[in-house]
């Protein structure tokens, strides 16, 4: 079926002398038989063909039940549409001249999108001549698209018309996706292509064992060692390097496959098919014989000899083929004979070469063997259609939409001279041709409003499956960064540092500098570092970890103070003659950045030995942002003293050196802030922790304590769901181009008119979210294989800071969630067909100027609540010192604090 031709019901017993194809296409969604019952006739210049109808009570004529035959190509209006190329066979034509004319239409007897049929081209073709004609539609024969009209009158093509680069290049392309790309063709090969699946797969079979064997020999000269800069991904990884070696094996093996190609596609059929057209008809007349009880043949009467062509006229008429350059049947032989040494010589070295192979070897090559397969897939096979596609739309004059292989391995067709029917000429079997009737406008009116109404539902059915799963994905994203590890690691990293309830060591309760001084030798600085065992003996190998045995230090820990300028608060001139220098708040904008001696002097000399603690350190230099503590912004920079510890013993000289900072008054009068920074990992639960503990000196005196611990997951694809995160990360990247693209195609559409429906300004909002989140993440990712980096070349000891990645985890954490609490409010459009859904859609349309000036008296109310709470209790509440804290706590309705 899929390679002969279908005659029609209604065919003349004595006619062979016209096809027919088409070339038509029909949504993918349902997968269903399109069995309208479709009607033509051909209009020529001497005459014209009765009205024939294309229908089958046994079967559907025009199915897209066979995924073999299914063709993909880019359409206005949905990306992924089914092209199917069925042979329909007309007979009971007699001299028609030359064709002008097609006429087509169906009845409109489909159920739902089974009704509508996009007809491309259809080409009509003399099998006794082999003339063609080609009749360019390029329209639908729906109730609901385009102007609605499912009849059309539609003139032959003209050269000019056949050779448009926007019909040739449609065309070329899925002739050439379907037949010409190797590992796609498997699947979707033309049934009338002599180049078998047998023989495709046999060539992919032999092009992955040559990459593999390639990439082996590659890998055989190279020291086992991992490649730097790898991107882990479970046990596998990705390096340039890979990535490099799976191009160049997939450049390698193209001239050998390329001839094992040539030669199967090019190879001459060893012995001729019978015509599939007269296959056909043959079966057609062995019906009739059988339902009617005709006899199979008869002598020869004058009548019906002079009725038909004798086979010399035919082969007179005929029009002589193109002759094509084809190579001998048996060159298929040596294609079979390149696939099969490909083959048994790649699997012999492969065996000999995995024997050799350590893990890290063997990782490598499987990751360059897989990068191979999808260049090969994704990248070489693409280009090769696309520009086989612009050269043939280009340079090609006289495009054969009609040609394939079948021309050159089927017989011609041909009319039998030793038998003839012992019917009468005039007779006619089989149905009864009708007659053309235009369909009722008021039938087609109705049957347009009920399929308007039918695409409009499932339009949003489709919509709502679509933004149930991109919710889904994004709640996989969302999750995926959060553990309820998280909360229990972060009390353990307070319990161990800052010592909530111990009555000497608590830091909430450090309120003055000495209090401070203690904290960091009798609780900092031994929870930095593994203390003894309990047996008293001193801890080998474990430098990294800290107290608790379970976290590792992620670099090492930074004592970093914020000072203020002498001059950044103005004394009252009374108070100047007593009053030399005058320090105000820490801020950014009077922060002191310069560089001091001992004691804080400025006595500094050439020959001045700086020393490291007393010199100002930017924050490019410490890849520092800007914090947010209690009572002000502070600056990345600062005088930084280091935390290093190699051993044990290290940590008696670091408590020395807290003893020495106090005794040379490291802080005094003009420090705003101490910043204790270090971060952890614990690899138990795959989680960070960046912790900034912060002291804010007060310039009336007084010490306000701060901290932030902060759990964060950088590492995702080793673990178990990594996989699931790595997929959900790549189906939002393609649910975001296809919002961007729909985006654009809608502004060029609308223009300005787009901005005035609102859910078009959330569709930007979300698109604009999407692509920061995955500007985000992107960059997130550079700066994690940063950090580890740093960490291997040091092995532990380096400086690491976490707070860039922090930054960009918690700017993740606020898209994401605005992105989700968009799509969740897009429900409210998705559902508008539901009449509670719509009414409340339509209430809040009517009073959305009242909501404006309730908004503004809400805002006024909060506001004048602050202020009046500021005025009354600011100078003895700790909660409403200044009016943006207290915002913070009331939206947070800490109100204990109040």
């Amino acid at each position: 079926m899929k390679l002969g031709a279908t005659p029609l019901q209604d065919n003349d017993m004595q006619d062979k002398y016209i096809s027919m194809k088409f070339w038509y296409k029909q949504d993918i969604s349902l997968m269903l038989p399109l069995n309208p019952r479709f009607i033509l006739s051909c209009l020529g210049r001497e005459d014209e063909t009765d009205v024939r109808t294309f229908s089958d009570d046994q079967r559907p004529i025009f199915s897209t039940r066979s995924p073999k035959l299914f063709y993909y190509v880019y359409t206005r209006h949905q990306l992924y549409k089914l092209f199917r190329m069925n042979r329909i066979r007309i007979d009971g034509i007699t001299c028609l001249g030359q064709l002008n004319y097609l006429r087509i239409w169906h009845d409109n007897s489909g159920e739902g999108k089974n009704a509508s049929w996009y007809l491309k081209h259809v080409v009509v073709k003399d099998i006794i001549t082999g003339y063609k004609y080609e009749f360019i539609a390029e329209r639908w024969f729906a109730v609901e698209e385009g102007d609605g009209l499912i009849d059309f009158l539609i003139p032959v093509a003209g050269k000019e018309q056949m050779t448009e680069f926007s019909h040739l290049f449609p065309n070329a392309s899925r002739r050439n996706l379907t037949d010409n790309h190797l590992w796609l063709s498997v699947f979707t090969r033309p049934p009338r292509s002599r180049f078998t699946r047998l023989q495709r797969l046999s060539c992919c079979l032999a092009i992955l064992y040559l990459s593999m064997l390639t990439s082996a020999m590659w890998y055989e000269t190279t020291p086992e060692q991992p490649s730097p800069g790898a991107f882990k991904f479970g046990p596998l990884s990705l390096s340039p390097e890979q990535i490099a070696v799976g191009l160049m094996s997939n450049l390698i093996v193209f001239p050998p496959s390329f001839v094992m190609i040539i030669f199967f596609r090019k190879s001459r059929a060893k012995s001729l098919r019978p015509s599939h057209v007269n296959v056909a008809l043959e079966k057609q007349y062995e019906k009739w014989r059988k339902v009617y009880g005709l006899p199979r043949t008869g002598n020869k009467s004058k009548k019906s000899t002079q009725s038909r062509p004798s086979v010399d006229e035919e082969s007179h008429f005929r029009i002589p083929p193109k002759k094509k350059c084809l190579l001998p049947w048996w060159c298929s032989y040596i294609s079979w004979f390149l696939v099969i040494i490909s083959v048994g010589c790649s699997v012999f070295f492969l065996w000999a070469y995995g024997l050799q192979f350590g893990n890290i070897r063997t990782g490598k090559w499987l990751t360059s063997m897989i990068v191979s397969f999808l260049s090969s897939v994704l990248l070489t096979e693409p280009i090769k259609i696309f520009l086989l596609a612009i050269i043939m739309a280009c340079l090609c004059g006289n495009p054969d939409l009609d040609d394939d292989d079948s021309d050159d391995d089927e017989e011609n067709p041909y009319l039998k001279e030793d038998e003839e029917w012992l019917h009468p000429i005039n007779s006619r079997i089989g149905v009864e041709r009708p007659k053309y009737r235009p369909i009722d406008p008021r039938s087609l009116e109705a049957a347009r409003k009920l399929r308007e109404k039918e695409v409009a539902m499932y339009n949003v059915l489709k919509e709502i499956g679509v933004y149930v799963l991109y919710l889904w994905i994004l709640f996989i994203l969302s999750y995926g960064n959060r553990d309820p590890n998280s909360f229990f690691l972060r009390e353990a990293v307070i319990n161990n540092f800052i010592k909530p309830g111990d009555l000497w060591n608590d830091f909430n309760n450090v309120n003055t500098e000495v209090r401070f001084w203690n904290w960091t030798k009798n609780a900092l600085i031994p929870e930095l570092f593994a203390g003894l065992w309990y047996n008293g003996r001193t801890p080998l190998g474990l430098r990294l970890l800290v107290d608790d045995r379970n976290n590792f230090k992620i670099g090492y820990p930074v004592l970093r103070q914020v000072r203020a300028r002498t001059d950044s608060c103005t004394v009252h001139h009374v108070m100047e003659d007593m009053i030399s220098e005058c320090a105000g708040y820490g801020n950014m904008i009077n922060e002191n950045g310069r560089i001091y001696s001992k004691f804080w002097g400025s006595n500094l000399t050439m020959a001045s030995r700086i020393p490291p603690e007393y010199k100002y350190m930017t924050a490019s230099d410490l890849n520092g942002f800007p914090f947010w503590g209690q009572l002000d912004w502070y600056g990345g920079g600062g005088y930084v003293v280091p935390l290093i510890a190699k051993r044990y013993q290290d940590g008696e000289k670091l408590i020395g050196k807290m003893e020495y900072l106090e005794q040379t008054s490291w802080i005094d009068k003009d420090t705003r802030a101490v910043f204790i920074e270090f971060g952890t990992y614990n690899a138990q639960v795959n989680l960070f922790v960046v912790a900034t503990i912060v002291a804010e000196f007060l310039p009336g005196g007084g010490v306000v304590p701060y901290y932030h611990i902060d759990p964060i997951r950088l590492l995702h694809y080793h673990t178990g769901s990594g996989l699931l995160q790595l997929l959900c990360q790549i189906g939002f990247v393609l649910f975001t181009l296809y919002y961007a693209v729909s985006i654009l195609r809608a502004l060029c559409r609308d223009g300005k008119r787009y901005f005035s429906e609102y859910w078009n300004i959330a569709e930007i909002w979300n698109l604009l979210a999407s692509l920061a989140i995955i500007g985000v993440e992107i960059y997130k990712m550079i700066i994690t294989r940063r950090v580890l980096a740093i960490f291997t070349a040091t092995e532990g000891t380096g400086y690491i800071k976490l707070q860039e990645a922090l930054i960009l985890d918690e700017t993740f954490c606020y898209l994401i969630g605005f992105l989700m609490s968009l799509i969740t409010l897009k429900f409210l459009k998705l559902l508008r067909f539901n009449k509670r859904i719509g009414g409340m859609i339509a209430t809040v349309r009517l009073c959305a100027d009242e909501l404006k000036g309730i908004r503004s008296l809400s805002n006024n109310y909060i506001y004048s609540l602050c202020s009046t709470i500021l005025d009354d209790f600011g100078s003895c509440s700790e909660g409403v010192l200044f009016v943006c804290k207290f915002f913070r706590i009331f939206n947070k309705h800490d109100a204990e604090k109040v």
